[in-house]
């Protein structure tokens, strides 16, 4: 299987929110299954989302994929973006 690189931002978020490097590649290989052509927003717009509900906690991460992005990813999308405080970016903005 050919592994998708994960965009810096992602990686680098990843890396200082979830803590055990067993979740973190647990995480990774979550976001390296998902295939863009079963999906109905961007890749990289879901991946940030995830990780703003997220906030840190694993448990939450696989939460969202055993739900199937909570049954459809705009709407993960459309929470993550009221939890940051509605910026207008939708997760398509890298992270700072």
């Amino acid at each position: 299987m050919n592994k998708k690189l994960l965009q810096d931002d992602i990686l680098q978020r990843i890396m200082k929110d979830i803590t055990g490097i067993t979740d973190r590649v647990a995480v990774i290989n979550l976001f390296q299954s998902v295939s863009q052509e079963a999906i109905t927003v961007g890749m990289e717009q879901l991946q940030r989302s995830i990780l703003v509900i997220a906030a840190g906690n694993f448990n939450e991460v696989q939460r969202i994929f055993d739900t199937g992005f909570y049954g459809d990813p705009r709407d993960l999308i459309m929470i993550a973006e009221a939890k940051a405080g509605y910026p207008g970016s939708y997760g398509s903005l890298a992270f700072q």
